[in-house]
Formats: structure tokens, sequence, C-alpha cells
């Protein structure tokens, strides 16, 4: 009988062991398909330079009431 357990326990570590393989197959792919369309999104942004890109720069943040000013220019 107790062969039987030892054969439960390892078709399950087996199952597992699967799985995780499949999840890691599936995450690879998303990733080298984010690749590919950020490689075409630079591609047709270095073709096309007059093109805006897809995500705007964010602007500089405001200086705080607590944080130092930069020196003028004129200084």
């Amino acid at each position: 009988m107790g062969i039987w357990i030892e054969l439960g326990v390892f078709l399950l570590a087996l199952a597992w062991g699967l799985w995780q393989l499949h999840d890691l197959k599936q995450e690879r792919r998303k990733r080298e398909q984010r690749q590919r369309e950020e490689a075409a999104s630079a591609a047709s942004l270095a073709a096309n330079p007059a093109a805006t890109p897809a995500t705007a720069p964010a602007a500089p943040a405001a200086p705080t009431a607590g944080s130092p000013k930069p020196p003028s220019p004129d200084a």
C-alpha cells in the first residue's frame, strides 16, 4: 500500500512541475510579444520622427515650498 502513496505523491509533484513550466512558457510568450511591439513602435518612430510617441514624456515637477530654487540663468 505504501507504493501507491509514493506514486500519488510523485504524480502530484510531476503535475505541479508541468503546470509551472506551462505558466513559464506563457509568460515568456507575453514578454517576447511585448518586446516585439516595443521594437516595432521604436522602428516606426525612427522611420517617422514627426509622429508623436504613444506615451508623452512627463512634465517636470513643479518646485514645492520647501525645495530650494534652481540658480537663475542671469547669475
